[in-house]
C-alpha cells in the first residue's frame, strides 16, 4: 500500500508536463475572482471547459457569452469529476475543499488547489507560446510578479533562436515525412557553428557542403519554408 506522498510535500520539487489543451476537459469549482483569473488563461489556451458554482460574479456570467465555456449552476458533488481530466479548485470553504480533494483522490484526478496549492496536485504557471515555442515558469516558493518578470526575460534572451527553431522545426518534419530523420544533421543543427553561418544567410548552403546531396533535395523541394539564404545556383562541389 502506498504511504502518504504528500507529508513532506513543501521538500519536494516540480515537474513540469506539457497538456495537449484542445483535448482537456476542465472543471473549475468557485464563481468569484481566482475562478475568473484560471478561466481566462485556460480559455485562451483553448480548453474544454466548465464552471460550477452557486453564485457566479458578473465577468463569470460573462464568459457564457463566449461560447467556449459551460456555466453550471449548483452546489459540489463527486459525480461533477466523471468526465474531467483536471479539477480547479477555487473557493475558500474548507470542508468543501477537503471533499474535493478526497474525491479527487480516490478518482485519481489531476487537481489544482487555488486556497493552498502545496495542498494539491499541480500549479498552473505563468505560460507564453510565441509561436516558435512555448515556456513556462513559476517560482518554487511562491512569487507570480516575479515568474512574470523571469518569463519576460526568458523571452528576450531566446528571441535570437526564433528563427533558427522555426527552421530545424520545419526541417525535423519534412524528415518524418521522408520516412527519415537524420540525428546527425539535426545535431549539426543546434551548434555553435551552423548557428553562425545561418545568422549571416548560408544555412542550407552549409548543410549542402556537409551533408548528401540527394537527401537533402528532398528536404528542400516543393514548398518547404525556406531560411538562411538558400540559393540553387551555390556551387556545392568546392
Amino acid at each position: 500500500m502506498h504511504g502518504d506522498n504528500k507529508q513532506d510535500i513543501s521538500k519536494l520539487e516540480y515537474m513540469f508536463l506539457s497538456l495537449i489543451s484542445s483535448k482537456l476537459r476542465v472543471l473549475i469549482i468557485g464563481g468569484g475572482k481566482a475562478a475568473l483569473i484560471k478561466a481566462t488563461t485556460l480559455m485562451k489556451n483553448g480548453c474544454s471547459l466548465t464552471i460550477l458554482a452557486e453564485h457566479f460574479d458578473e465577468e463569470i456570467e460573462a464568459l457564457s457569452s463566449t461560447g467556449v465555456v459551460e456555466l453550471v449552476k449548483g452546489s459540489y458533488s463527486e459525480t461533477c469529476l466523471s468526465n474531467k481530466h483536471l479539477i480547479f479548485i477555487c473557493i475558500n470553504d474548507k470542508i468543501t475543499i477537503e471533499k474535493i480533494i478526497e474525491d479527487c483522490e480516490e478518482q485519481s484526478k489531476l487537481y489544482v488547489n487555488c486556497s493552498d496549492s502545496k495542498n494539491g496536485l499541480a500549479v498552473l504557471p505563468i505560460q507564453n507560446n510565441n509561436g516558435s515555442f512555448s515556456c513556462a515558469v513559476h517560482t518554487n516558493g511562491g512569487n507570480p510578479k516575479m515568474s512574470r518578470k523571469l518569463l519576460s526575460e526568458m523571452g528576450k534572451a531566446v528571441e535570437p533562436l526564433m528563427t533558427i527553431t522555426d527552421f530545424s522545426t520545419s526541417l525535423r518534419r519534412r524528415m518524418k515525412e521522408t520516412g527519415f530523420i537524420d540525428k546527425t544533421i539535426m545535431e549539426f543543427i543546434i551548434s555553435d557553428e551552423y548557428s553562425f553561418f545561418f545568422e549571416k544567410g548560408y544555412g542550407e548552403k552549409i548543410l549542402y557542403l556537409y551533408f548528401n546531396k540527394e537527401y537533402l533535395d528532398k528536404l528542400f523541394e516543393d514548398d518547404f519554408v525556406l531560411y538562411g539564404g538558400y540559393d540553387h545556383e551555390f556551387d556545392y562541389s568546392n
